[in-house]
Formats: C-alpha cells, sequence, structure tokens
C-alpha cells in the first residue's frame, strides 16, 4: 500500500512537473494531430524539402510531439530513462491510467486591468463635489 501511494504521488508530481495534455496517443482529436502535421510538413518544405522527404520529417516530428503532450508516452521525471507507461507495466502490476486532471494555480483567471491615474482622477472629482 505504501508504494502505491508513493507512485501515485510520483505520478501527480510527474503530471504537474510535465504538463500532458492527454493520456495516450488515442485521446489526442484528429483534427490536432492534422493542424500539428500540417506545421512540420509546411516547416520542412520551407526549409527546403521535398514533399516526400518532408512527410517522413514531418512523421518523426509527430512522434516527438506525442512524446511531449502525451502522459504515457512521456519519459518519467524521476528515471528518464523509463517511460510512464513502463513504469506503470513495471512498478504498478494491474492499475491502468485511464484519466486524470491538472489544475494550475491561477490558470483561468482573469486578471483585472485598471487605469491607476484615471481611478485618481475619479476620486479627485469625487470628492471635490
Amino acid at each position: 500500500a505504501d508504494n502505491a501511494l508513493a507512485l501515485a504521488k510520483d505520478l501527480a508530481m510527474h503530471a504537474c512537473a510535465v504538463k500532458p495534455l492527454y493520456v495516450r496517443e488515442s485521446d489526442v482529436p484528429q483534427a490536432v494531430l492534422d493542424a500539428e502535421r500540417a506545421i512540420y510538413v509546411e516547416k520542412a518544405i520551407a526549409d527546403g524539402k521535398n514533399p516526400d522527404r518532408a512527410e517522413k520529417v514531418a512523421d518523426k516530428s509527430m512522434k516527438k510531439y506525442a512524446e511531449d503532450i502525451c502522459l504515457l508516452n512521456q519519459k518519467f521525471v524521476k528515471d528518464m530513462s523509463k517511460t510512464v507507461s513502463a513504469v506503470l507495466k513495471s512498478d504498478a502490476k494491474g492499475w491502468s491510467l485511464e484519466n486524470f486532471g491538472r489544475i494550475e494555480v491561477g490558470e483561468g483567471m482573469e486578471k483585472a486591468s485598471t487605469d491607476f491615474a484615471a481611478e485618481v482622477a475619479k476620486t479627485v472629482a469625487d470628492s471635490a463635489k
């Protein structure tokens, strides 16, 4: 039980530190994959690659992209020689990771923007009344 709790805590810390967007590649919406792939192909063509070579470059880039955004594909922060998936298979027999949530402090909050000079002018005008 202590090992399970420690692993769960390590996985939570990993998700906070690395900020994955999805659990696995199959969770990534096709529109996101298509848009990202188009960027890689376009960049490769702009760098002088022919269209066939640009597709191969995009394939390699998409593999790296999946490693960056999918939790199970990421290198585990406590042991960079393993992926999160490999850690689950070796250290958490019978476990599967189906979903996760990550909340960042201040995320989604709007910062109030104030015009200090206008605020002072209003206060002075109100006090003159």
